[in-house]
């Protein structure tokens, strides 16, 4: 998700932790739709889980959920 589209929906803050955003970048191969899908999920799950930072955790996880959507 751009930085643009971030502070535009009102987010001042960082959100993707490096090592989250470096497993969305080798897992994505920087395929901008693949990104966004994945990174979309990445949030879902960060805010079900209440976690203010997307990590290498939560990028796993999404990872696994979105795996049809990354081939």
């Amino acid at each position: 998700m751009s930085a643009n589209r971030m502070t535009t929906a009102g987010c001042r803050r960082e959100v993707f932790a490096d090592d989250g955003l470096l497993l969305i970048a080798k897992a994505t191969g920087g395929i901008m739709r693949r990104i966004d899908v994945l990174a979309t999920r990445c949030l879902e799950l960060a805010a079900k889980g209440k976690s203010n930072l997307v990590d290498v955790t939560i990028a796993e996880a999404a990872i696994r959920d979105c795996a049809e959507a990354l081939l």
